[in-house]
Order: structure tokens, then sequence, then C-alpha cells
């Protein structure tokens, strides 16, 4: 069984306060309940290296900057679950360092293509006593369009409110080939609570 240990980094707590200081029509933040939270992600791979392997990336967030609940990481050009492979996607979600659960996606692909954009959305929600997360709208020349299917885990949360995308940046890491790689970035955020929707448009880069 992989250690989720081996490949995501820990972070600092930030509270949600922190998500909204700059934005005065948010000013009743803390009584906001956030319940769903989307992150848009771009990779740009500037020359892979398929006999290598390389770039090898993940991508990671949680309702917590520690390790307290259920966290998603989706692995870029490798899986570890239930063995390592080179190439492909694979989602995990990890809870009390046991893997809850996992999809694989690209059918395990090497990334060999200059210059290569991928993108997808991290998505986290509460809904019923449940922690569900999943990968949507992903696309790139080598893995194709990829997401859609969940995971999801018990929960006693009721709010994903001390969510902050800085924890997600520290999480993130390039295990292999940083120097592959022009742009692995957050472009924007979205919060939701109910019909309510909060847009973070600031990109937060982990190069």
């Amino acid at each position: 069984m992989p250690n989720r240990r081996q490949f995501l980094w820990g972070g600092t707590a930030l509270t949600l306060g922190a998500i909204f200081a700059s934005r005065p029509a948010q000013s009743r933040a803390a009584d906001i309940n956030i319940t769903r939270i989307e992150e848009d992600w771009e990779v740009q791979v500037t020359s892979p290296r398929p006999d290598r392997n390389t770039p090898e990336l993940v991508t990671s967030m949680g309702p917590f900057a520690d390790d307290r609940e259920a966290v998603v990481s989706l692995l870029i050009n490798h899986s570890t679950a239930p063995n390592y492979s080179a190439g492909g996607l694979q989602l995990q979600v990890w809870r009390n360092e046991q893997l809850a659960g996992s999809l694989n996606y690209g059918e395990s692909k090497q990334l060999a293509t200059a210059n290569e954009v991928i993108r997808f959305t991290l998505v986290m929600e509460l809904e019923a006593a449940k922690l569900k997360f999943q990968v949507k709208n992903g696309s790139s020349s080598t893995f194709g369009t990829f997401g859609e299917n969940w995971i999801e885990v018990p929960t006693v949360l009721t709010s994903l409110n001390a969510y902050h995308p800085q924890a997600s940046i520290e999480r993130s890491a390039v295990s292999v080939g940083g120097n592959n790689l022009s742009k692995y970035q957050i472009n924007q955020v979205r919060y939701a609570a109910g019909p309510a929707e909060v847009v973070d448009k600031a990109v937060r880069s982990c190069l």
C-alpha cells in the first residue's frame, strides 16, 4: 500500500476569513456556510521525457491544511495504487493515512508532446454527511478528456470554511522533472454556499 506522505506536502492552517479579506462585498464571510469548492488547475509541460517518464506531479486539496480529514490528489503521468506505474492519471482520496478510493484515467499514456497544456478542475463537496471529491473538465493532448466520477467518504463536517487555496499549493508537488514545466498553477477558485457563489481569480503557482 502506498503512503500518501511519499508525495504530499503539509501546509499551515488558514481560515476562510483570509480568503475574503480583500472583498468588501463579503464582509460577512464568517456567516457563509461553504459546501462546495472548485479549483481550476493548469499545467504546461515544455519538454517531457517519456524515456524517463518525466515530469511526474501531484495536485491536491482538502478541507483543512492538515490531515485531520480526507484529502484528494490527482497524480499526473504516474500512479501509485496499488503499485507504481508510469504514465496516465490517477485520482486518489486518502483518509487517516489509508487509501479510501482511486480512479484511473488516460490509459497509462506518457507525456510526450512539447508545450502540452493540461487543464482540469478539482472539486470538493459536502452532501448528506459525505465528503465527495472528483476531477472534472479534464483535457490534454496526451490524456484526452477525463474526469466526472466521484469518490466519497463519510464525514461529520458541516462546512468547508477552513479551506484555503494556499494549502492546496503547499500540498501539491513535482516529484520528478520540475524543469520540464513552465506552468503549474491554480487559475481560479469557486466557493459555493447553496445558490450563492464567490469566484476568486487570483493565480496561485506551484513553481
